[in-house]
């Protein structure tokens, strides 16, 4: 008797990054502070409840992950940097529906890909670190991959892509490190809009120390991203095949 075929009901599925990969994929404190505080900022709204914690689970099963840290460090970069770029991010997110979501995403990437990617030389990774890496990112970055897949997640999720437009242009969050935290009175309440990461007691060591800093953050956000689907949902069209079928 001949057997049916399984490769139908295969799902597609990566792993999840682990903290030797993100230290050495984004190796930078302030790269590194930037993806994580950029993340973490969605989980957070002012009205809103979300039941996932973060809307940005629900889209990153259309996203390569170097996407979705470039969307992390764009946004807290245009969060923190200044007045105007802050007010260009909430601007861009108020004039958006989740229908062309795309634009928020293209937006981010151009700010913040360049700086991703020039963090790293991926020559210098060991062979299991490129493996790693390729089903990490299994989307083509080709011209209107992004776009489409960006339309697909609006259909699929627009309750997800509704929350993070609305987490986007709700006030500013602060993030400091538990020390500073307290040396402002957080713990009293006082300051609603500065929550404290308690995974890290300060940033302000010297430079020849600022690997254990590096340490706190990819620690914490390999910790975070094992919370998000593994499942990678798209056409074979988009996809780059690396073998991430398990």
């Amino acid at each position: 008797m001949k057997m049916k075929s399984t490769e139908s009901t295969k799902q597609k599925i990566r792993p999840h990054p682990t903290e030797k990969y993100l230290m050495e994929l984004v190796g930078n404190s302030d790269l590194i502070s930037h993806i994580f505080k950029g993340l973490y900022d969605t989980y957070f709204g002012e009205h809103d409840f979300y039941p996932h914690g973060t809307p940005l689970a629900e889209i990153y099963p259309y996203l390569n992950l170097d996407e979705l840290f470039a969307f992390g460090a764009g946004s807290w970069k245009a969060q923190s940097s200044s007045r105007k770029t802050c007010a260009e991010l909430k601007q861009l997110a108020k004039n958006l529906t989740a229908s062309n979501v795309y634009e928020l995403f293209r937006y981010l990437n151009e700010q913040s890909f360049g700086w991703l990617v020039g963090n790293r030389d991926l020559s210098e990774f060991s062979e299991r670190t490129k493996s790693l890496h390729e089903k990490l990112n299994p989307f083509s970055t080709e011209k209107g991959s992004l776009r489409s897949r960006m339309v697909r997640a609006s259909k699929e999720n627009p309750e997800a892509v509704d929350t993070l437009l609305m987490r986007l242009k709700r006030s500013k969050y602060d993030y400091l490190p538990e020390k500073d935290y307290r040396a402002i009175g957080g713990e009293t309440g006082s300051n609603l809009n500065i929550r404290p990461l308690n995974f890290l007691l300060t940033d302000r060591k010297p430079k020849e120390k600022r690997t254990t800093i590096v340490r706190a953050y990819a620690k914490e956000l390999a910790k975070m991203l094992k919370h998000f689907p593994q499942e990678v949902k798209e056409n074979a069209k988009t996809l780059l095949l690396f073998g991430f079928y398990f």
